[in-house]
C-alpha cells in the first residue's frame, strides 16, 4: 500500500476493514492489521568545501575549520577536533563559516576535524524527522596538522643606547635588547616585556630567535618576559650608571631674604617655600649650622649672624640638596639683602632722693636732702654719653655702658628753693625736678605783728613756729592785760594757749 503523505511516515499500526451486502445491506467491521515502523525517505545532499588548520590562540593549540554550503538549503554545522569541540551554527546556502576547537594544549599531534552536519525539515503534512535531526550517513572529515608552543625568555639583556634623563620623573634609563627563544615552536608567538610602564613587543616566527627592544629606569635588574600573555621567563638587565643632573628648582621654590635684629644681632633670614613635589636638603652657606629639611609643599627658615649690631648690605647663599639614584646632587643659588642696624639709643633718668634733714641756726630751721641721678642706659645696646645741669651751676658727664646704669651723686638741695636737673645725650633731654620741701611741720605763715587784727583762725609765724589765733578767753583777763603792757609782742604774749594764739609747731621760712 503506497501512502502519499509526504517524506516521512512515523511509525504506527494499521486497520483491516471487512465489509459484505446482505439483501441490499452494507455490513463494515475493522480489525487490527499489527504495528508499522517509521520511514524516512528525506535524502537531502551534504555537499561542502572544508579546510582546517592549527593555530596560535593567546598562548594555546586551536583547530579552526573554514566550511562552505555547496547546497541549495540550509544546515546546521559544527566541528569537533583534538577533544575539543565548536558549536553548531546555522549555515546558509552557498554561506561559509569558520568553526574554531580550543584545545587548551600547547602540543597537539595531527588529526582529523569531524564536521558535525545536521538538518531539521518537517515534510509536506507536517512530520518531523528524528529528535537529533538528519545527518549525512557518513560524517564529513577534514585534516589538519600538528604542532607545538614552546617560548622561552632567559639570559642577560644586551645594553643599548646612552643614558637619558628624564627631569620630569627624575628618572635615568637606558635601552636594552631582551632576547626571546621560539626556536622550539612551530607556529608564531608574540612576545611582551614592561618597563616603567612602557611596553615592547614582538611577533617571532616559529623555529626562529628575536629581540624586544624597551627602555628600562636606573636600578632595574631583571625583566619579565611573557609570550602570549604566558610567562615565558626572566631576563637579567645589567646596571649602569645614574646620568642625573638636578638644577636650581626655580619654579618650584621661592625664596625670601629679609635681615632682623634678634638679641642685639644683626641677622639675614632666608625663607624657602616649596611648591614642588620633590623634598630638599636646605643650608645656608657659611653659617655653620646643621642642614634643615624643605619637604614637599613645605617651608623652611634659615638665620645666619651678619657679625655685629650692624652690617651692610651683603649677599647670602642658599644650598638646596638631594638624592637621586643613589647620588647627593648640590644646586646653590645667591641672594642679596639690605643693610641692617641693630643700634638702639633709649636713655632714661630719674631721682633719686635722699631723708630730709632739718639744722637748727638758733631758731631758724634749714632743710635739706641729699640728690642723686640715676642715668638708665639699659635700655640701650651701645654706651651713652650723659649730661647733666644742676642748680649751682653743677655740670657732670658720664658715660653709660649699654644694658647698664650709672648713678650721679648731686650737691644737696635746700628745701625752700628746690632743684631742677636737666638730663640730655645727644637729640634726647629730659627735666627732672626736685619740689621744695622741709622737714618741719610746714612752711612759716607770715611773722605775727603788733597792732594788726587778726581773725580766729589766722595763722601767723614767731621765730621759727607757726600758731594760729584763737581769741580771748574769760581766762585769759590776766594774759590780756600782762599782754597789754608787752606791747614789744613779748614770748609771753604768744606762750602756749595763755593768750590768744595756740603754737602749731616748728616751721621754716622760704
Amino acid at each position: 500500500m503506497r501512502v502519499p503523505d509526504g517524506l516521512r511516515v512515523p511509525a504506527g499500526a494499521g486497520t483491516w476493514t471487512l465489509s459484505t451486502t446482505v439483501v441490499g445491506q452494507t455490513y463494515r467491521t475493522t480489525v487490527p492489521a499489527g504495528p508499522h515502523t517509521a520511514a524516512e525517505c528525506y535524502d537531502p545532499r551534504w555537499d561542502v568545501s572544508a579546510s582546517a588548520e592549527t593555530v596560535n590562540a593567546d598562548g594555546v593549540l586551536q583547530v579552526r575549520t573554514t566550511v562552505t554550503n555547496d547546497t541549495d538549503e540550509p544546515m546546521q554545522v559544527g566541528m569537533a577536533a583534538a577533544g575539543a569541540a565548536a558549536d553548531a551554527v546555522r549555515l546558509g546556502a552557498g554561506e561559509t563559516t569558520t568553526l574554531a576547537a580550543t584545545t587548551g594544549d600547547r602540543r597537539i599531534d595531527a588529526g582529523e576535524a569531524e564536521l558535525k552536519m545536521t538538518r531539521w525539515v518537517a515534510d509536506a503534512d507536517g512530520d518531523l524527522p528524528p529528535n537529533n535531526g538528519v545527518t549525512p550517513a557518513t560524517p564529513r572529515r577534514v585534516s589538519y596538522t600538528g604542532a607545538v608552543l614552546d617560548p622561552t625568555a632567559g639570559g642577560t639583556a644586551v645594553l643599548g643606547d646612552a643614558c637619558t634623563f628624564d627631569a620630569a620623573t627624575q628618572t635615568s634609563s637606558r635601552t636594552v635588547s631582551v632576547p626571546v627563544d621560539n626556536t622550539a615552536s612551530t607556529l608564531a608567538v608574540r612576545f611582551a616585556v614592561q618597563s616603567g610602564g612602557a611596553t615592547a613587543t614582538a611577533q617571532v616566527d616559529g623555529g626562529t630567535t628575536g629581540a624586544l627592544e624597551v627602555a628600562v629606569p636606573w636600578g632595574t635588574t631583571s625583566l619579565a618576559v611573557t609570550a602570549d600573555g604566558r610567562a615565558a621567563g626572566t631576563v637579567e638587565v645589567p646596571s649602569f650608571g645614574s646620568c642625573a643632573t638636578v638644577s636650581w628648582p626655580a619654579e618650584n621654590v621661592a625664596v625670601d631674604v629679609a635681615t632682623q635684629c634678634v638679641d642685639d644681632r644683626a641677622q639675614v633670614v632666608v625663607t624657602a617655600h616649596n611648591r614642588g613635589g620633590a623634598a630638599w636638603s636646605a643650608d645656608l652657606v657659611h653659617d655653620g649650622a646643621d642642614a634643615a629639611e624643605l619637604a614637599a609643599g613645605g617651608s623652611v627658615e634659615l638665620r645666619r649672624n651678619l657679625g655685629g649690631l650692624t652690617a651692610p648690605e651683603g649677599s647670602a647663599t642658599l644650598q638646596l640638596a638631594r638624592t637621586v639614584e643613589g647620588e647627593r646632587h648640590v644646586v646653590e643659588q645667591t641672594f642679596s639683602h639690605d643693610a641692617v642696624s641693630c643700634v638702639v639709643v633709649a636713655p632714661r633718668a630719674s631721682l633719686e632722693l635722699g631723708e630730709i634733714r632739718v639744722d637748727e641756726d638758733w631758731w631758724r630751721a634749714t632743710s635739706t636732702r641729699s640728690v642723686t641721678v640715676v642715668l638708665d642706659n639699659g635700655g640701650s645696646n651701645v654706651p651713652v654719653d650723659f649730661r647733666v645741669v644742676g642748680p649751682g651751676g653743677v655740670d657732670r658727664q658720664a658715660t653709660v655702658d649699654g644694658r647698664s646704669s650709672s648713678r650721679v651723686e648731686m650737691p644737696a638741695v635746700l628745701g625752700p628753693e628746690g632743684g631742677s636737673y636737666t638730663v640730655s645725650a645727644g637729640d634726647w633731654s629730659t627735666t627732672l625736678q626736685v619740689e621744695p620741701f622741709t622737714g618741719t611741720s610746714g612752711w612759716c605763715a607770715a611773722p605775727g605783728q603788733w597792732g594788726q587784727e587778726y581773725a580766729v583762725g589766722d595763722v601767723a609765724s614767731h621765730r621759727g613756729t607757726n600758731y594760729q589765733y584763737v581769741g580771748w578767753g574769760e581766762r585769759d583777763d590776766e594774759a590780756r592785760n600782762e599782754a597789754h603792757d608787752d606791747r614789744a609782742g613779748s614770748d609771753q604774749a604768744t606762750r602756749g594757749r595763755r593768750g590768744p594764739w595756740a603754737e602749731i609747731g616748728r616751721c621754716e621760712y622760704r
